[in-house]
């Protein structure tokens, strides 16, 4: 461009302008040349589509306001959201028709992309690593929520990844810590820790069986965190009579399932204590009513996830010299403010 700027001032312009004028706009020519030639290819760029491919499944509460916060983070750019896999029953089994979709859809392949998908560590994740090495190839990045496995990318490939997950160690401490204090000596504990395949799941399942005595640890669906599955494990749970006086549930979707199947039975289940993780909205709402058997949860907002991958996405979109740098993993920290119950709900709920 400052080639083509230029060769416009110092040698069109005499040639069709007569000489009269060829020496006072050959400078300016050269001027304009020099104008677009600094600054025009990074007007340019900046003002470029960016494609961000969002592979989020949205039957988990947390899941759908993540997404939201996703969008939001990313609404100051010229971002083109890719997003066919929302309904999706399991994302991972579709992630090979991924890249496809979105050119059939959009004409377009990812820029970025933003991955939460739940049953990460199944026999499907060939079909991860296929997509991400040919996004990294293309100078693009990758980010993971939560974690995904990552070990058949290569050094290269890997340095245009990052993972961004909260502590989860950090969370399932606290909430022990507190079931355990207010618990009775002999209540009987119900821990629906989440999928067995989930890392943060396993934290879970390892320290609350450890940090609390009386607990009966138990997993919930293998293929997600659903409500649905959550009310089945608590029906099975109690079948035969047994009673428990906490459940602890591996997020707030699961804690729903667990109330549904507490009113199910009727007085016997009034007086059993649920606790979720992730602090959506509704379970917000929950713990704020007096009769809720949700009576606490570990808040980690989505909002946390989406600004920080927005964040990096924003530097390196309007930072143009950043692309194709080696990217960090981000862990977001958990501390004993992130525990609600029905004592700070309501500050959480003004805010």
């Amino acid at each position: 461009m400052l080639v083509i700027g230029a060769v416009a001032g110092g040698i069109w312009i005499p040639q069709y302008l007569g000489l009269a004028f060829a020496d006072a706009l050959s400078s300016l020519g050269l001027v304009v040349g020099l104008f677009f030639g600094l600054f025009g290819s990074r007007i340019a760029a900046s003002s470029g589509r960016v494609n961000v491919g969002i592979v989020i499944p949205s039957r988990v509460a947390f899941h759908r306001e993540l997404r939201r916060a996703l969008n939001d983070s990313l609404s100051g750019l010229p971002v083109v959201i890719l997003d066919e896999y929302e309904d999706k029953k399991s994302v991972m089994e579709d992630l090979a028709d991924f890249v496809p979709c979105l050119l059939r859809t959009y004409r377009a392949k990812p820029d970025y992309l933003v991955i939460c998908a739940p049953r990460a560590s199944q026999g499907n994740s060939a079909d991860l690593v296929r997509v991400v090495r040919d996004l990294t190839r293309r100078g693009g990045a990758a980010f993971f929520i939560e974690g995904l496995p990552l070990a058949e990318l290569t050094d290269r490939e890997r340095r245009r990844t990052s993972t961004v997950t909260s502590d989860s160690q950090a969370g399932a401490e606290i909430l022990a810590a507190h079931v355990a204090r207010t618990s009775k000596p002999l209540d009987e504990i119900l821990v629906l820790a989440g999928p067995s395949d989930s890392a943060p799941a396993r934290v879970r399942v390892d320290l609350l069986g450890s940090l609390l005595p009386n607990g009966h640890v138990m997993t919930g669906d293998s293929a997600g965190w659903t409500r649905l599955a959550a009310r089945q494990a608590v029906l099975d749970a109690c079948a035969g009579g047994k009673r428990y006086n906490t459940i602890v549930a591996g997020n707030d979707t699961m804690a729903f399932g667990c109330v549904d199947a507490l009113r199910s039975q009727g007085e016997r289940g009034r007086k059993v204590r649920v606790f979720g993780y992730d602090g959506v909205l509704r379970a917000l709402v929950a713990i704020s009513e007096p009769m809720s058997p949700l009576v606490g949860t570990i808040r980690i907002p989505p909002s946390a996830y989406g600004d920080q991958i927005g964040y990096m996405i924003v530097e390196e979109v309007t930072h143009h010299t950043l692309r194709r740098r080696s990217l960090s993993d981000v862990m977001i920290s958990i501390d004993g403010s992130h525990l609600i119950t029905s004592s700070n709900v309501d500050l959480i709920l003004e805010d």
